[in-house]
This record gives structure tokens, C-alpha cells and sequence, in this order.
């Protein structure tokens, strides 16, 4: 009796442990409790500062890797190893028109990836919600090139602003992420 008290209360503490996935896994086999774990080492190789030139001007990334990081996808929450994105935009003359970098990393400007390519490639996406009313909301994927070098790509998702629904709408709300297909990060 004792033993299968035992062996019983070992099953029921196995099956509440989150189930532990890769990072690549598929959105299909994500639902609430699950940990999604960078076991191929991607995140590593995209952290850090990077740096690009854009319309005559400059962009700065800041890529924080964070580990067991809570997350809202849909209606699911799950855990993952995540980079979190900051950045700053700079005008021709350097001075800085647009900035995340002094945001803190809980604050909702921070933009965080939510999946990553099976290997061997070497991709991390991120779902970018825009500035007020969703304002250039689209996907960034981020794609190594090399050690030193990545590559952006930014895909719209936003479309009409109802001004009717976003009680802060403004015809002045930009959003200053580069709305690119191709645009080359070097690593500073």
C-alpha cells in the first residue's frame, strides 16, 4: 500500500511539471503551462548590440536574452527563452529622434520574439504591436548572416485605424521601426 501511495504521488508530481519544448516547436503544440527552452543555442548568437544605417540615418538594437520569461500568446500562457528588443533611431546628424534603449525591459515598448527557426537555420521572429493604435504593427524576423551580422525583415500586419475605437489616435503617431524586407545589423 505504502509503495503505491508512493509511486502515485510521483506520477501526479511528474504530470503537473510543465512539459518542457524547443524553442523551434510549432505554435500548434504550445498550449498554457508549457516552457518553451532555446536548447539549440539560437538566442545567444542574436544578443547584444547591433547597429545599421536606414534612410540616411542610423538604427540601434539592444538584444536581451531572458530565460523562463512569461508569455500571452492568443489565449495561452506559457513560458520561453526570449530576446527582448529595444531600440533607438537616430536622424542623419546623429541626434536621436526615437528611443526603447532606457525603457525597462517589463515595460510594453519592449518588443519580445516569440519563435525561432528549426535548425539549421538561424531565425528569430517577433510580433511588434505598433505604437498607439497598433500604429505599424507587423513581424520582425531576424536572420544570421554571420557572427557578426544580421539580417531584418519587418512585415506588415496593420491595416485601416478605425479613430472611432482608439481613443488616443492622432494623425501624428509614427511609428519609426524600419518597414523593410532586407536591411544588414552589424554587431557592435
Amino acid at each position: 500500500m505504502k509503495k503505491i501511495l508512493l509511486y502515485s504521488i510521483f506520477l501526479l508530481l511528474g504530470l503537473s511539471k510543465a512539459q518542457t519544448l524547443p524553442l523551434s516547436s510549432s505554435i500548434k503544440q504550445i498550449n498554457n503551462c508549457v516552457y518553451l527552452k532555446d536548447v539549440d543555442n539560437i538566442l545567444p548568437l542574436f544578443s547584444g548590440q547591433w547597429t545599421a544605417n536606414y534612410e540616411g540615418g542610423q538604427v540601434i538594437l539592444a538584444l536581451d536574452e531572458r530565460e523562463n520569461y512569461p508569455v500571452k500568446f492568443l489565449d495561452i500562457n506559457y513560458t520561453s527563452d526570449v530576446l527582448l528588443m529595444r531600440y533607438a533611431i537616430k536622424d542623419s546628424q546623429g541626434k536621436e529622434i526615437y528611443s526603447t534603449l532606457n525603457k525597462d525591459l517589463a515595460d510594453k515598448s519592449v518588443i519580445n520574439s516569440v519563435v525561432s527557426s528549426i535548425p539549421p537555420n538561424k531565425m528569430i521572429g517577433f510580433i511588434y504591436k505598433g505604437e498607439e493604435c497598433g500604429i505599424g504593427a507587423g513581424h520582425i524576423f531576424l536572420t544570421q548572416i554571420d557572427a557578426t551580422h544580421i539580417r531584418w525583415e519587418y512585415r506588415s500586419t496593420g491595416g485601416l485605424i478605425d479613430s472611432a475605437k482608439c481613443t488616443n489616435y492622432s494623425p501624428n503617431i509614427k511609428s519609426y521601426i524600419p518597414r523593410t524586407l532586407d536591411l544588414t545589423f552589424i554587431k557592435q
